[in-house]
């Protein structure tokens, strides 16, 4: 699979090239920093902006995503474009941060993602949160 990055293109756009591939990770642009009063702000539930309108100065390019592409690198590519990016893995119904296993490859952080959400929804055990974010690093 091919990461587009254009002007023209949306962040929901980007989202969805990447999640179609895997199902069990997502994609979150940050407020870029000279936007941000303090700390990271996620730009959720505006899947409509145009990256040109978040970024101006954002370079256009593409990448090459594979199973053995590690998140590290997928944030590294945005980050190169002037984007910040955040990958979340499923876990159940909560999202995670992969902070810690930024070197797992999209493979191993999607097949846990899978392994995770499966076991929870078979035992019971998930919460009940729609689209919830979690900080906690894993």
């Amino acid at each position: 699979m091919k990461i587009k990055v254009s002007r023209k293109m949306s962040v929901g756009e980007i989202q969805e090239q990447f999640n179609s591939q895997y199902p069990f990770l997502k994609l979150e642009f940050l407020m870029p920093r000279r936007v941000q009063a303090s700390g990271q702000h996620l730009i959720m539930g505006h899947n409509h902006l145009k990256l040109e309108n978040i970024q101006p100065a954002m370079k256009e390019g593409g990448m090459v995503v594979n199973n053995l592409t590690t998140v590290g690198e997928v944030e590294s590519f945005f980050h190169n474009h002037l984007f910040d990016v955040q990958v979340f893995r499923r876990s159940g119904n909560l999202w995670l941060e992969t902070t810690m296993t930024d070197g797992w490859t999209l493979e191993k952080q999607n097949n846990h993602g899978k392994e995770i959400s499966e076991f929870r929804n078979i035992s019971g055990h998930g919460r009940n949160y729609q689209n919830g974010l979690a900080n906690g690093a894993v």
